[in-house]
């Protein structure tokens, strides 16, 4: 059957393309600057997470080398010198200590002198007992 030639319908689905490519479009430019903004948020977090892990390593790389020098200069150092004075005093023999129930002094502890200490621990004085050698204190 032969169609009118009024009723031409290539405008019609012409007409049907433009409409679906302006709400494409419209969607699309809603939606675009939100998957935009999304992916922006992604990548700086991406970017962030990066830096983090390449500056967790930085430092443990540091870490890792001071070690490994300190114990190659702890190694290879020799042993220092313990020096002796140049004068030191002969050893005594002192006498066993009662134990803590049986001493009669607690300042002391039964041995007559006490050690007083100046400043630092740097020098000392031994010194007669002020509770069991009074006698010994007014010299």
């Amino acid at each position: 059957m032969c169609k009118p030639s009024h009723c031409n319908t290539k405008n019609t689905e012409a007409v049907g393309i433009v409409a679906m490519v302006v709400i494409a479009l419209a969607i699309l430019g809603t939606v675009g600057p939100i998957v935009a903004a999304i992916s922006h948020v992604i990548i700086e977090v991406i970017k962030l997470v990066a830096i983090g892990i390449a500056s967790g390593a930085m430092i443990a790389a540091v870490a890792w080398a001071t070690v490994q020098v300190m114990r190659a200069r702890a190694i290879n150092r020799p042993a220092p010198w313990n020096y002796l004075p140049a004068q030191q005093g002969p050893a005594r023999i002192s006498r066993p200590r009662l134990p803590i129930i049986e001493q009669s002094c607690i300042t002391c502890g039964d041995t007559g002198r006490i050690i007083r200490v100046f400043g630092n621990g740097d020098s000392f004085q031994i010194r007669a007992c002020p509770e069991c050698q009074p006698a010994q204190l007014t010299r």
